[in-house]
């Protein structure tokens, strides 16, 4: 198995969750965070935990920038679990348009918590996540709706939904070869 962070940079991030690319020493004025989806390559996958950010470096996605560094084309990508909906864990899933949505990783199957849509979708005042882009997710083909508190995606991966920073926040736990991989996302183990 192999974990690859994929660093997509700095950001600081205003109150109203405005994310800015910050430059290497800079001080931030806002809270300052750091966004950084995770690659796991295993014998049977190449699994992508959550997707970052929207933005984009001379009209190309920064994820695509992150994977093409580990010479990872998009099209690899057979799975991305997304451990919740706030548009730092998101927005890298793609872009939308009035009336479509253009996803990033059109080949992968893509794992998104049912629960954890419904209770985003309520929250109209909170800045921590993209409606424009939560309401169009139903359009994709590819996604699979998990309900469950906890279960098997493959015969190497499994979640659980642990709650805390959102909800339905899931973690998740990849086994392969005798090596074992967690992550928690914005969730800590206890």
């Amino acid at each position: 198995m192999r974990i690859i962070p994929l660093k997509e940079g700095n950001y600081a991030v205003s109150k109203i969750k405005e994310f800015a690319l910050l430059e290497e020493g800079a001080d931030a004025g806002y809270t300052k965070m750091a966004v950084t989806p995770f690659l796991v390559i295993t014998g049977k996958d190449h699994i992508l935990l959550d997707t970052g950010l929207r933005f984009t470096h001379h009209h190309i996605p920064l994820i695509y920038q992150c994977l093409e560094k580990e010479n990872i084309k998009p099209e690899q990508i057979t799975r991305v679990l997304l451990s919740h909906l706030h548009k730092d864990h998101l927005e890298g899933l793609g872009h939308s348009s009035e009336h479509s949505f253009h996803c990033n990783f059109p080949d992968a199957s893509i794992y998104i918590q049912q629960r954890e849509l419904d209770f985003a979708l309520q929250q109209h005042s909170n800045p921590s996540y993209n409606h424009s882009l939560l309401e169009k997710l139903h359009l994709l083909p590819n996604i699979v709706w998990m309900n469950d508190d906890k279960g098997q995606i493959t015969d190497e991966i499994s979640f659980e939904v642990t709650g805390g920073h959102s909800p339905y926040h899931q973690s998740f736990l990849i086994q392969s070869g005798g090596e074992v991989a967690f992550y928690g996302a914005d969730n800590l183990p206890l």
